[in-house]
């Protein structure tokens, strides 16, 4: 089932060094017997697939932690676990801090909280190596405006983390500084994955895309919605495709 997208991901990389642009929507088939995997909203249904390249395959860009605020979007989430499929980014996270996600969005979305379990398992799922575990010790050490964001510094330090992804204005530069690390809002992160790797953003753009079914989108209106959360990302990749 992986060797599929592992070509869709290997020929997207090979018409970047070719020349510049990648085959649109349509140009190529969709791999059969491929489902969508986890990252669907939460009240889809999808079956959990894991789509990823191998490790053996996978040109690491950026080490990346996300912070439970981008998560608590739909289309931010999407677009991020579906980078996090390409060759470009390593995302990592905790069980604390999905936990804060999803207990947010159980309190403000009134969503089914059996769906928000399954979107939850649905992502651990699909990026299984995603979770940092024995980074607790570190928690006191951080030093950050707000104690309660301590355990999310701690787990990017222990994961060797880059980036953290967050809206979080207590990620301070200097506080980033500290550890060799920087903080980025969601835009900012798939925008420095595009300009290294514009063949990984628009693939994930496009699985994000023909998820969405109920109703269906137009690309230009796919590109027009992921626009409200990822405004720079978008202008930049629908230039790249020429729309």
């Amino acid at each position: 089932m992986l060797e599929a997208p592992r070509r869709q991901v290997d020929q997207a990389r090979r018409a970047e060094h070719d020349d510049g642009r990648q085959p649109l929507q349509g140009e190529h088939e969709r791999p059969q017997g491929v489902q969508e995997p986890c990252v669907r909203a939460p009240t889809g249904g999808t079956q959990a697939t894991d789509r990823r390249v191998p490790g053996t395959l996978r040109g690491r860009l950026m080490i990346v932690l996300l912070d439970a605020n981008v998560i608590y979007g739909n289309r931010t989430r999407d677009l991020l676990m579906w980078i996090g499929l390409t060759p470009g980014v390593e995302l990592r996270w905790t069980d604390l801090i999905l936990d804060e996600a999803f207990e947010h969005l159980a309190r403000r979305s009134g969503l089914d909280p059996n769906k928000l379990a399954k979107t939850r398992r649905d992502m651990c799922r699909a990026i299984p190596d995603a979770m940092v575990t024995g980074y607790e010790h570190l928690i006191d050490e951080m030093e950050i405006g707000d104690p309660d964001d301590r355990h999310v510094l701690a787990a990017a330090v222990h994961a060797q983390a880059e980036h953290i992804v967050t809206f979080d204005s207590d990620f301070t530069p200097s506080v980033m500084q500290a550890h060799l690390m920087t903080a980025m809002t969601p835009d900012a992160c798939v925008l420095m994955v595009f300009e290294a790797f514009p063949g990984s953003v628009q693939w994930a753009f496009e699985e994000c895309w023909r998820a969405k079914k109920n109703p269906p989108w137009t690309r230009v209106q796919a590109l027009e919605r992921f626009s409200r959360e990822f405004p720079q990302s978008m202008r930049a990749l629908r230039l790249h495709m020429g729309l």
